[in-house]
């Protein structure tokens, strides 16, 4: 009777592992008839002036939205950096194929039918629209570099430069007094372990392992803090603020990857956990026969 039983819960065992497995296949495999969404999404990349990103253009193979958005980029700065230039001289010139944005005699950029049919509006609206954000544009950027802007930035990143030396001997003191707190409150209890062990549990080595994340605590807290100093500084100098966006990425890009990673396990999570419930109650069942 205990063979029958052994080999029966075995083949259970057996049979929920190939259920198992053939519920992550299907979920993983392609719904038949549906293409992928690279194939039917647009290559699309933003206008930045200065880090903000203005709006985002498309573009064809010979011309690729990276390389348009580029030049875009740069023929607004450069018409920013030209103070002769007036901001109202920015508009647009109608024509039967294309809606041009231009400031006087200067080129910006050319809108078509094609980029107002990502947005779903007309060409002309959408043209208003980039015109509008180009404007506001360039007078931020002019704004930003004036004499009294600067100097109120470098008074501002000096301020955050003191408050990062404060706060990382801030750290330093209260790390030290958190030590000699848990050397103090722990080091009877692990003599106490010791002893009882006779030996067998080192004390050196557990004081270690409590020395070591403390200052791995430490290390972590203030990597946290130079990277938020750093970003706080690049964002407020005009000519450092594109850069605080990768930085900024850099951070959030994992942290969305893991988000993303935990909640598209979760049915496969849920259906394990009730998979394991039903076994449970089968295998007590066959324990009942």
């Amino acid at each position: 009777m205990q063979a029958v039983e052994d080999m029966l819960k075995n083949t259970f065992v057996l049979l929920v592992l190939v259920i198992a497995l053939m519920g992550g296949t299907a979920a993983a495999a392609p719904i038949p008839g549906t293409a992928p969404a690279d194939e039917i999404s647009v290559e699309m990349s933003p206008v930045r002036i200065d880090g903000a990103a203005l709006f985002s253009v498309r573009g064809v193979t010979a011309y690729t939205a990276r390389e348009r958005a580029s030049a875009i980029t740069g023929r607004i700065a450069a018409l920013a950096d030209d103070r002769a230039v007036k901001i109202e001289s920015i508009a647009t010139v109608e024509s039967e194929l294309n809606t041009e944005i231009r400031a006087g005699n200067r080129p910006i950029m050319f809108v078509y039918d094609a980029d107002a049919e990502l947005e779903t509006v007309s060409r002309q609206v959408l043209a208003q629209a980039y015109t509008a954000k180009i404007r506001t544009a360039v007078e931020a950027y002019r704004r930003d570099r004036e004499t009294r802007n600067i100097a109120r930035a470098g008074t501002f990143a000096l301020g955050a430069t003191i408050a990062l030396g404060a706060l990382l001997l801030l750290i330093r003191f209260l790390f030290r007094r958190l030590t000699t707190w848990a050397e103090e409150r722990f080091a009877l209890k692990i003599q106490e372990l010791q002893a009882r062990s006779h030996d067998i549990v080192r004390t050196e080595w557990i004081w270690a392992t409590i020395k070591g994340g403390l200052r791995t605590a430490r290390i972590v807290v203030i990597v946290l803090l130079a990277f938020f100093y750093i970003d706080v500084v690049l964002h407020i100098f005009p000519w450092t603020r594109a850069f605080a966006v990768p930085m900024l990425d850099l951070l959030l890009t994992p942290l969305r990857s893991i988000g993303r990673a935990v909640l598209d396990y979760l049915p496969n999570l849920a259906f394990l956990i009730i998979l394991v419930l039903v076994a449970r109650y089968v295998l007590n069942l066959l324990r009942a026969f």
